[in-house]
């Protein structure tokens, strides 16, 4: 998986420097400003207790000073089970919200999950994959139908949801693509996670048809109890 996300980062344009078991991702905005973000692979979310070693690599890789106000680390863990998952939501949001060193982004997969996207890739790189995916309304129907099964569809949007830089192309104002936009725009501004899992939760007990018909300020309006 951590292959697939270098992959992805290069894809869109980062420059990538690899140190040990640190993947470590540069781009630079059309401000001018720079942005990094570290990969990591953990076993368990125990390996927290890391993150300072994590953080001074990373500053001794790039030996700029801004890199300590723009430093995400996205933490990448296995968990194979519906189980597992659940277990780990609460470990997960305390990562999240630890307030040192970086802004902390968990994103959990199944080997089913990442073989799944993998065979439905082709030949496809796993950006044009990943960007096209997110808005397809065949790809949000199987999510929103199955969204607690370890599948490919589930993976795809917590991908989205949790590196809030992927391009989504919008093409109307309404369904999927203005969730999806407006959902982006949280996440980039107010920094939401496990905000799949909310949003899921939240849209559970609702048809797809019935999604469909609701708009973008209606979406909103649910989820801001979430955010408070």
């Amino acid at each position: 998986m951590k292959e697939y996300i270098y992959d992805l980062f290069t894809q869109f344009g980062f420059q990538a420097l690899r140190y040990e078991a640190i993947d470590l991702f540069t781009f630079t905005e059309e401000s001018d400003k720079k942005v990094y973000w570290a990969v990591v692979e953990w076993e368990n979310l125990e390996q927290i207790a890391e993150q300072s070693a994590i953080f001074s690599s990373c500053r001794e890789l790039v030996n700029q000073p801004e890199i300590d106000k723009n430093l995400s680390l996205v933490i990448l863990i296995k968990l194979n089970d519906i189980e597992r998952i659940n277990a780990a939501k609460s470990a997960i949001i305390k990562v999240e919200e630890n307030p040192y060193y970086f802004k902390k982004y968990v994103i959990h997969y199944a080997d089913t999950e990442y073989e799944q996207i993998k065979t439905q890739q082709g030949e496809k790189t796993v950006l044009e994959f990943l960007t096209q995916q997110i808005v397809s309304a065949d790809c949000f129907k199987t999510y929103k139908n199955e969204y607690r099964a370890t599948i490919w569809q589930s993976l795809v949007y917590r991908l989205a949801l949790k590196l809030p830089f992927l391009p989504i192309t919008i093409k109307t104002n309404k369904g999927l693509a203005s969730l999806f936009e407006d959902n982006q725009l949280k996440v980039a501004s107010k920094n939401l996670k496990m905000l799949d899992d909310r949003l899921s939760g939240e849209f559970a007990e609702l048809s797809s048809k019935q999604i469909e018909e609701q708009s973008a300020d209606d979406i909103l309006n649910k989820l801001i109890p979430i955010i408070k």
